[in-house]
């Protein structure tokens, strides 16, 4: 019995852990039922510690909380690079022809991590449901959303940041620069010029308001981290490649803004 009690606890523990928490971070969605309620009966019973001790015996029994409408929620984790094609490492010689990517051990042939998954909000917004962030989307119009809004310095970027707050651009008012890994996560390894996915580079035509389009320039945006080894500096993505590198706070780059999705 010691040896049961043993292994019980901790799944007794994370159940407890998740009544009280929620769903995980990385989840934007709202369960049906609580964290906890492991036979959906819409609360948390001793019907559902018996059906945590049947899984601490290896018996089947689904621990994974439902969202509103009984689908389950979104995965989070480490998501794909977006590639599945692979290539011959011994031709060296351009262009090269892709090659089947079983056995390769390239990232075409694993693909790990989960899928991307955006959702156009419809108000100018993108939010990804991997990192339950909110990103702006950029147009060709003119105003603060123009992605030809180049005279931003480091320090200016902040400035735009501070007028879509003021503006409660899409209702929200907490509005800001990306940190480096969060900007990163928008390239999508399988596209080139821009490497991002298609929601962020949709139907732009000069004159198109972001509840019509999304853009994304070719070029380099700022991120809100500091490079440590030269204050002076600080990281930023390319978007023409991929790069992700630092470069002078002076340099005039390109700026999308960022803001929690939960």
């Amino acid at each position: 019995m010691r040896i049961i009690k043993k292994q019980v606890a901790p799944v007794l523990l994370a159940v407890m852990i998740a009544v009280i928490a929620g769903p995980a971070s990385g989840q934007i969605c709202v369960p049906a039922y609580p964290c906890g309620d492991v036979n959906e009966a819409n609360g948390v019973t001793a019907a559902d510690a018996l059906g945590v001790l049947r899984r601490a015996i290896e018996l089947p029994v689904n621990l994974t909380c439902s969202c509103n409408g009984g689908a389950q929620c979104e995965e989070s984790g480490t998501v794909q690079t977006g590639q599945t094609m692979c290539w011959d490492p011994l031709d060296t010689v351009n262009p090269i022809d892709p090659i089947d990517c079983i056995g390769t051990g390239q990232d075409g042939d694993f693909q790990r991590g989960v899928a991307s998954s955006y959702v156009d909000n419809g108000d100018g917004t993108v939010s990804d449901l991997r990192t339950a962030l909110m990103w702006e989307k950029l147009a060709d119009d003119g105003a603060i959303h123009d992605w030809d809004n180049f005279a931003y310095q480091w320090a200016g970027a902040y400035g735009k940041i501070a007028d879509l707050n003021t503006a409660a651009f899409a209702g929200y008012d907490d509005w800001r620069l990306p940190n480096v890994r969060e900007l990163a996560t928008l390239i999508d390894f399988s596209a080139y010029r821009p490497p991002v996915d298609i929601v962020f580079n949709d139907e732009c035509v000069p004159g198109c308001t972001v509840l019509e389009c999304s853009c994304t320039k070719i070029a380099s945006y700022w991120s809100s981290t500091t490079y440590q080894n030269t204050p002076t500096a600080a990281w930023y993505v390319g978007f023409v490649n991929g790069i992700v590198t630092t470069t002078t706070k002076t340099n005039l780059y390109y700026v999308r803004a960022v803001r929690a999705g939960y």
